[in-house]
């Protein structure tokens, strides 16, 4: 289900780029040099959202060992 919004939105977004370029109300040098800002911007963005989403499995990964370790020491004790 995810995958299918991600491609539905990168089409949208290749879509808009396509259309913004042949309609595009300046110069061919600007829009390129326009162009090229917002794919820095862009891929920023999504570095920063890669990252965010790394530290959070992380996080998650962290928390599961410290309840799994819990448990061991639990079943230890008790043993």
């Amino acid at each position: 289900m995810k995958a299918k919004i991600i491609v539905g939105v990168l089409s949208g977004v290749a879509a808009g780029v396509i259309l913004g370029i042949l309609f595009a109300p300046h110069k061919g040098s600007k829009t390129r040099r326009l162009i090229a800002e917002k794919g820095g911007e862009l891929t920023e963005e999504l570095k920063n959202k890669f990252h965010q989403f790394g530290d959070f499995i992380s996080e998650k990964l962290d928390s599961t060992k410290g309840v799994y370790s819990q448990f061991i020491r639990m079943g230890k004790s008790k043993a």
